[in-house]
């Protein structure tokens, strides 16, 4: 997947157009409200329900899911006076990882996994720009990523609801920073699993699972560094739009995605050792059948040229007329066998009885 691929209008479109994408998904607008002792969630249906809600002088973050209404985000920015240019910005899908500075505003643009199914998952953005009052976020989808903030302003946890919109712009950053490790938690899990499948079965399904999961990291190893380079940005603080007191907030939010960069590492490493582990097991059980059959064809070479001498049609073989010749050869033939066994026993090519290998092809 080009998760940093852009998305850009047909040729001959005006400079600031948004365009609709097949599968670009509704959009919808939540507005939450709030001073230091009460918090209010609407939802605005159309622009004057929103301009209704924000007038006032309150801290207001403007929740943006779903990308499939182009007009109604438009509408949006008029009522907040953005630029046409800043707003296709802010609504430009699989965009790399950035911050920046555009009149006096703060834009954090950063991307976040989020859960498909059991196995698999995928990630999105999320745009976060800053101003005076208010906040406004956009998402490409409709996960509940940034739920977990929403619900900490709106119930007053801590100082949620203390230091404004910029308070509220950390909160959303540290939220879409910490979406990052049930992600690899998930991932941690199913490494030890496949882990463990390696070293009791040779399920072919194995190795395409273990390059399934090589292929999310190094999706995720691609995003990781530049989202990092986003935070420094935002820690140096480049146009001194946001207060002092949250420059360690936000440091701890570049520490924690350098945490993440380094999960992705170890566990990228995790996997080509999987990897190496089952190709060995493989390589190993095939040697095993090798020597099984390289053992049983040793044995029948000699058996096979006894029969082979005694099967020629000649008159004058003198064994031909002994009494007791059929079973001489017989003994001959499982002499041989039990010699040939006990001296490749002896070498340490077979085994048997205590210690043995339970595993022979």
């Amino acid at each position: 997947m080009a998760f940093f691929e852009k998305d850009p209008p047909p040729a001959g479109f005006r400079t600031g157009t948004l365009t609709v994408e097949p599968d670009h998904l509704p959009t919808r607008i939540s507005v939450l409200s709030y001073g230091t002792h009460y918090a209010r969630e609407d939802v605005a249906a159309t622009v004057d329900q929103l301009r209704e809600l924000v007038d006032g002088d309150d801290v207001y973050w403007i929740h943006i899911q779903g990308l499939g209404e182009p007009e109604l985000i438009e509408s949006v920015a008029s009522v907040f006076e953005l630029d046409p240019m800043l707003v296709e910005d802010l609504a430009e899908r699989r965009q790399r990882p950035k911050a920046e500075w555009v009149d006096g505003q703060t834009i954090a643009i950063l991307r976040a996994p989020y859960q498909t199914s059991l196995q698999t998952s995928g990630l999105e953005q999320v745009n976060v720009l800053l101003s005076k009052n208010f906040v406004l976020t956009i998402q490409e989808t409709h996960s509940g990523l940034l739920q977990p903030a929403w619900d900490r302003v709106l119930a007053g946890y801590g100082e949620a609801r203390k230091g404004g919109a910029p308070r509220l712009f950390y909160q959303i950053i540290d939220c879409i920073i910490d979406s990052f490790y049930p992600e690899l938690e998930r991932i941690g899990d199913r490494l030890e699993e496949l882990e463990s499948r390696v070293m009791e079965s040779f399920d072919e399904g194995i190795l395409s699972e273990v390059n399934q999961v090589r292929t999310e990291l190094v999706n995720l190893r691609r995003l990781s560094w530049p989202q990092r380079e986003a935070l420094q940005r935002l820690v140096r603080n480049e146009k001194a739009t946001l207060p002092p007191e949250l420059e360690g907030p936000l440091r701890e939010c570049y520490d924690h995605s350098m945490q993440v960069a380094e999960m992705i590492e170890s566990y990228r490493e995790l996997v080509g050792a999987i990897n190496g582990t089952y190709l060995s097991a493989v390589s190993n059980r095939t040697n095993e059948v090798m020597r099984v059959l390289t053992i049983m064809a040793s044995v029948f070479i000699p058996l096979t040229f006894i029969a082979g001498i005694y099967g020629m049609n000649f008159e004058n073989m003198p064994e031909l007329k002994m009494p007791y010749g059929y079973a001489v050869v017989w003994i001959v033939m499982l002499g041989t066998t039990i010699w040939m066994l006990l001296y490749f026993k002896r070498k340490g090519w077979i085994r048997w009885g205590e210690g043995g290998d339970d595993r022979r092809g």
